[in-house]
């Protein structure tokens, strides 16, 4: 049996339910097993409307993206078995290879979902495997999803209580990860980092035992768990996260700090499904919303200084130009930046998720686009407004104002 692994955001072998079945399978005499990388096309834009030209992706993005695949594949090849790594169009290898089984991980979003559709079209037979969230559909969705955040919270909590998932052992095989560039951000894009990340963060007297308290930080790396630049490339499982706070609460008799980790996981996977539900809804100019914001087009003077971090205000200044350097910067920032685009210079919401989507090393689609409508008014919000006064917020979150300092030069 030839099998072909098209790899999407799964690019880990510890608690992944696709590996296992591969394993399985290639036990058999006679099978095979080739690992496909289809390049992102980065200079496709996502929207038309923007004044300036927003790539799908950055350079390091791109890069960040490249040296994930990199060390998975290392990691593969320290397993002995027989297999090819191959980059380039899914259907063009299929048109030329023979292949008897495709294998791969759902996605949640309406273009992962279309490229799913097209690969069930050829007729080939295939499997998916649900290895990005916490919950198959069957767990996740009731008759209809809740159409906003808490009472999805409820449901999902009143039926999974404090269970953990069934996973393998604690500890991943050994992996010794493959040398690569140093980035702006103090770890690296490989399933060794992750868990290496896991087990310093969530500990006794580990900086897990804060984070309810912490989490708004935005200067300092243990502010916050920064576990999604390895869930969104599959490189850390949730369910594992899940069960790590589960069993660190358990020592401590319970923490309403540890908990939180788990609370944000279930926000995180009320995006999935939303996206999941909602198909191109998502990403319209109206978002979920039957009407929606008006305003369609963008200004360039505008977008150039929010983007360039030249917009005067010291707090999205400083948002925007640690994004541009490091491709990375809090959710408490990234919530202030959205909200000045939107509501304080009243430009189109997509345009600002575009411009995201082109620079966060932890680009999830559902989250991203997810978050954007719900700032502007046409996603999951309850609220009719959601506007954040920035002069408050860093008053509030940077007192000493070391944040605006070390990233926009601002003497507060």
């Amino acid at each position: 049996m030839n099998i072909l692994w098209w790899t999407r955001r799964d690019l880990r072998l510890a608690d992944n339910a696709l590996w296992d079945d591969i394993q399985e399978r290639l036990s058999e005499p006679g099978s095979s097993l080739t690992i496909l990388r289809e390049p992102h096309n980065a200079e496709h834009a996502r929207i038309s409307e923007s004044p300036l030209a927003l790539p799908r992706m950055s350079s390091t993005r791109q890069r960040w993206e490249e040296q994930a695949w990199e060390s998975f594949g290392y990691q593969v090849r320290q397993y002995g078995l027989s297999h090819r790594l191959v980059q380039g169009p899914l259907l063009d290898y299929l048109a030329k290879h023979h292949v008897d089984l495709v294998v791969f991980s759902h996605g949640y979003a309406w273009e992962e979902r279309q490229a799913e559709k097209v690969v069930i079209a050829t007729g080939i037979a295939h499997q998916g495997f649900h290895t990005y969230t916490l919950f198959s559909p069957e767990e996740a969705l009731s008759a209809v999803l809740e159409p906003t955040f808490t009472p999805f919270r409820k449901r999902i909590e009143a039926h999974r209580g404090a269970k953990t998932f069934a996973l393998g052992p604690s500890k991943p095989p050994e992996i010794s990860p493959s040398p690569m560039g140093a980035f702006t951000l103090p770890t690296r894009p490989t399933e060794a980092d992750a868990w290496t990340r896991l087990h310093e963060y969530i500990r006794p007297h580990g900086p897990a035992t804060q984070y309810k308290t912490q989490r708004n930080g935005m200067l300092r790396w243990n502010d916050s768990t920064k576990f999604s630049l390895y869930l969104s490339l599959g490189l850390l499982s949730p369910q594992r996260i899940w069960n790590a706070c589960l069993e660190l609460e358990k020592q401590l008799g319970g923490s309403e700090e540890v908990y939180w980790i788990r609370f944000e996981l279930l926000w995180r996977e009320y995006f999935q499904w939303v996206a999941y539900t909602e198909g191109t809804r998502l990403f319209r100019p109206g978002g979920l919303k039957e009407s929606g914001p008006s305003r369609i087009s963008g200004d360039a003077r505008r977008l150039n200084q929010w983007i360039t971090g030249r917009t005067g205000d010291a707090l999205v200044d400083a948002g925007m130009r640690e994004l541009a350097a490091t491709g990375y910067t809090s959710n408490r920032a990234r919530q202030n930046l959205a909200s000045y685009w939107i509501h304080n210079l009243q430009q189109p919401w997509r345009i600002g998720a575009a411009y995201f989507e082109s620079q966060l090393l932890d680009y999830d689609p559902a989250a991203n686009w997810g978050n954007w409508a719900y700032l502007a008014q046409c996603g999951n919000d309850p609220r009719p407004i959601r506007q954040f006064n920035t002069l408050k917020q860093a008053e509030t979150y940077d007192p000493d104002g070391s944040y605006r300092r070390k990233w926009a030069g601002y003497n507060v």
